[in-house]
């Protein structure tokens, strides 16, 4: 494809003057589409592979793109990704010759191709090739400040990779360059995360990273204003983008590979052929903990692939841990498995970066004892060893993270591992002082407290290295898979025990667990089990059994029936009060009347809450029922649902198409709001941290609501296309269906001066769409331009009218005469020279005659020719029109 781009590249531009090339390249691109690719790739091929013709190629690619070299970033980073481990050194060497370029120029669209760049650094490789590299791509760095947090966070990862005497040149430039940008730009590598504590603390025992440590401890507004200490980054989620940084494609693509189509017992050949490609070198094994770290917070199997006999996550990291060579390794790698546990946060943390942890320990159990058994010990150990100062409230995160686990069901309890027999007396008396709720028997249901990790203040010393303190995981062959033992008891349907239930006036906590087991087990049967969707009894007539239709004595029976079943524990009551009523009365309004009833026995109970609570915990139970009672519900409690995060939250992350296309539906009817304007700004900007599904759904609400622009406004401030890519593609869409106005251009440029590639795509669709309020938009902002250049947003304004007028060519001829007034004004600025297109029209240059209004081409520009000339240019070559048109003047003479 590449090859052939070029040789169609040379056919226009062989025995061609530099001018006569260029005029053709320029008529060819206006063709069509396909011949701007065409262009397009067979440029960036000759900049790849002939050094001498490659700065003449780079002028030509500048000066021809249409789109902001948006198909050239496009081409060149689905080459990086599929293609950069073929590379010769001659065009590895241009390639980064190429992306000096695009930086020096501040092109839009290179902070993307930064980050496959350094994604392509193999952690752990210690070959000529790769340091050349790496030393290429850190001069870059060094001379432009260039998205700083990712690369901070690969190269403060690279330290210790070249900690060996031939490399000790490297490594101190790295450690130069990552304290430097650390100290100068702390506010902006806040963005990393809490993983940036995790790499710090790797690299505290070098001097100058040590004085780092002691002024985050002790002085950490020195290093921002915003900054107030170590608890302010444990709070903070590493965003996926850093955890993927330092992951090859290639490597991504082979561990999504194993862990989504390698069935369970059919591993071993696919792990042996990774660990000889990537761990075979004592070096590479520093790459595990990014390897581990990466399973556990970006590769998130579907339902479909967790209910397969396709090899789980767990067993792979299992495999990796084995792997570990040495002591600090190993408890480096521990490290990152349990480091979200140490930092969990309640309502903010995803259970699969939980769950590899928990089901490495639980299923070793059967087999590989002294496994479980270094890896409870290590997390035992790591609540004391890793900071000092804030022990409680790790010890409080690892409980809040392991009550997270029950809840989920990932495991029913956690006795059975806490309390296994071939654990030592130690480490159970060890467990038993960190956990104890987990050790009485109705554990299952134990609630701890959810609070946030904060910090104590204190003058302590960094992190310390857990090396010493932990024990090394032994060798131990991969334990085939084995499903949790602990299944539930059958559902018991015993009369005598409801009935002595119903005439008890005793508080729930007196009444026996068992009993209230069968309780729930028989209500669950009645609710649900019987009247599940797809069931024949939905398309039958109910009869009088089968709905709740009885004397006040028995409702009140019913009522405090409910309540005490709710009390014990089971959590699935209320959405099956919801299905239940939903079948039987094809209505939910009857849930209003449940709660009223509950209210009789807790007064802080509410209607929004259980109904927030119900929807949640039926998602996560099951999709079918959710999406069976979620239109009934959102219609009929509109005004108690509209603008909730967590109800919101709990739509967009378990709906299916069938009902999303419902709800759009009927929000596009506005039947209801289920965002509201009042909340939306809160929801968009929260969303940011959701996954890729929950963003597209949400978006997709968004879209059908139709909001007023100002609600975009507060998570435009926060967008970057790298970090955010389907919030600025919604945001980008959302735009689109609103016309323009000086006041939202204006928000629009202030507003997103943190990241303006998606600007060009907004401004470019408005000059088609709605022109005429563009360009009086544009004249009414540049008419005051004094008060304009104090916000200093002038200068953004001024490329992206660039950008239009030198691309399109429509808009020039039929509204660019209107421009020039008004940027006679802003014509004095020391910016305004930079901007060919807009000086042409100030001094009056600029051809617009030349430009068919209809067409959007630009006419023929020898004029002066007759036709028997045109005639001549059409029939014999460009070499031959110079002599007809001499002969032409000598007989004229």
């Amino acid at each position: 494809k590449w090859e052939k781009s070029h040789q169609f590249l040379l056919s226009l531009t062989s025995n061609l003057s530099e001018r006569d090339a260029h005029d053709n390249l320029s008529s060819t691109v206006c063709k069509g589409q396909q011949e701007y690719e065409d262009i397009t790739v067979g440029l960036l091929y000759t900049i790849l592979t002939d050094e001498n013709a490659a700065q003449k190629a780079y002028r030509d690619l500048t000066l021809l793109s249409r789109d902001g070299l948006t198909l050239a970033f496009t081409k060149l980073n689905q080459l990086i990704v599929e293609k950069f481990i073929k590379f010769q050194l001659r065009t590895r060497t241009q390639l980064i010759w190429l992306f000096t370029e695009f930086v020096k120029s501040s092109a839009t669209g290179a902070d993307t191709m930064c980050f496959y760049l350094l994604r392509q650094i193999i952690g752990g490789d210690v070959s000529r090739s790769n340091i050349d590299y790496i030393e290429a791509l850190l001069a870059i760095f060094q001379e432009y400040n260039f998205l700083t947090a990712a690369v901070v966070y690969v190269f403060l990862r690279l330290i210790l990779d070249h900690s060996v005497p031939p490399l000790h040149h490297l490594m101190q430039r790295e450690i130069d360059f990552s304290c430097s940008i650390l100290r100068e730009k702390f506010t902006d590598c806040l963005q990393i995360g809490r993983d940036l504590i995790r790499l710090l603390q790797a690299v505290a025992q070098i001097p100058v990273f040590n004085n780092l440590w002691k002024d985050i401890i002790n002085n950490p507004r020195s290093l921002s204003p915003h900054f107030t200490g170590i608890s302010h980054l444990l709070t903070m989620r590493t965003s996926r983008k850093f955890l993927i940084s330092r992951i090859t494609p290639d490597m991504e693509n082979k561990l999504v590979f194993l862990t989504s189509k390698v069935r369970l017992g059919h591993q071993k050949k696919y792990q042996e052929w990774f660990q000889k490609k990537y761990l075979a070198n004592p070096e590479s094994h520093a790459l595990l903990c990014d390897i581990i770290r990466f399973i556990c917070g970006v590769i998130h199997p579907s339902n479909e692939i967790l209910g397969s006999d396709v090899i789980p996550r767990w067993a792979v990291i299992g495999w990796l841990l084995q792997s570990c060579q040495n002591n600090a390794t190993s408890a480096n790698a521990k490290l990152t498995l349990f480091f979200d546990w140490i930092c969990y946060q309640p309502g903010q943390e995803n259970i699969m970066n939980i769950e590899p942890g928990i089901l490495i320990m639980f299923h070793s159990t059967r087999s590989h004892i002294t496994i479980s058994a270094t890896l409870l010990d290590f997390l035992c150990r790591i609540i004391t060893c890793f900071y000092k100062p804030m022990e409680s409230q790790i010890r409080l995160a690892v409980r809040n993270a392991l009550q997270f686990v029950v809840e989920k069901r990932v495991l029913s309890s956690l006795l059975p591992l806490f309390d296994h027999q071939k654990l030592d007396k130690e480490l159970k008396e060890m467990l038993q002082y960190n956990f104890p709720e987990f050790f009485s028997a109705n554990s299952s249901t134990t609630t701890t407290n959810s609070t946030s990790v904060t910090s104590k203040s204190g003058n302590e010393s960094p992190p310390v290295d857990t090396t010493g303190d932990v024990p090394v995981i032994e060798k131990a062959t991969n334990s085939a898979s084995a499903s949790d033992s602990s299944s539930r008891k059958g559902y018991g349907d015993d009369e005598e025990d409801v009935a002595r239930f119903s005439d008890s006036d005793d508080e729930p906590s007196s009444l026996a667990n068992d009993a209230l087991k069968k309780i729930a087990t028989y209500l669950a049967q009645s609710l649900i089990l019987d009247y599940r969707p797809g069931s024949h009894l939905l398309d039958e007539d109910k009869s009088d059994e089968n709905v709740l239709d009885a004397n006040l004595a028995e409702k009140e029976v019913l009522a405090k029936l409910l309540y005490y079943v709710r009390e014990a524990g089971e959590r699935r009551l209320g959405y099956m009060v919801l299905f239940f009523i939903k079948v039987n009365y094809n209505s939910v309004t009857m849930y209003e009347d449940y709660i009223e009833d509950l209210k009789q026995f807790d007064e802080k109970i509410t209607l929004d809450d259980c109904l927030s609570y119900d929807l949640r915990i039926c998602g996560e139970d099951d999709r079918s029922v959710f999406s069976y009672i979620l239109p009934s519900v959102l219609s009929q409690f509109k005004d108690t649902l509209n603008g909730r995060l967590e109800v919101i939250k709990t739509v967009v992350s378990y709906v299916d198409p069938i009902q999303l296309f419902e709800i759009s539906r009927q929000l596009a009817l506005n039947e209801y709001e289920l965002l509201g304007s009042t909340n939306m700004s809160r929801i968009l900007v929260d969303s940011l941290n959701w996954d890729y599904y929950e963003q597209s759904t949400l978006w997709q609400l968004i879209h059908s609501e139709d909001p007023n622009a100002d609600v975009f406004f507060p998570v435009l401030a926060k967008l970057t296309a790298i970090d955010h890519p389907e919030a600025s593609a919604g945001f980008v869409t959302a735009m689109k269906t609103i016309r323009p106005s000086a006041a939202l251009i204006d928000q629009l440029i202030v507003t997103a001066k943190r990241d303006n590639s998606f600007l060009s795509c907004i401004f470019n669709h408005w000059s088609k769409h709605y022109p005429i309020e563009l360009i009086d938009s544009f004249i009414e902002i540049l008419k005051n331009f004094k008060e304009k250049s104090s916000t200093g947003g002038t200068e953004l304004l001024l490329r992206h009218l660039n950008l239009i007028c030198s691309h399109n060519d429509r808009f020039m001829a039929l509204y660019g005469r209107k421009l020039s007034p008004a940027l006679k004004d802003c014509s004095r600025d020391a910016s305004f020279s930079n901007y060919d297109t807009l000086r042409s029209i100030v001094d009056g240059s600029f051809n617009f005659d030349n430009i068919d209004a209809v067409s959007g081409k630009r006419k023929h520009d020898d004029a002066d020719e007759d036709d028997d000339i045109l005639f001549i240019r059409s029939s014999i070559s460009k070499s031959k029109v110079h002599e007809a048109k001499k002969r032409k003047e000598d007989l004229s003479g």
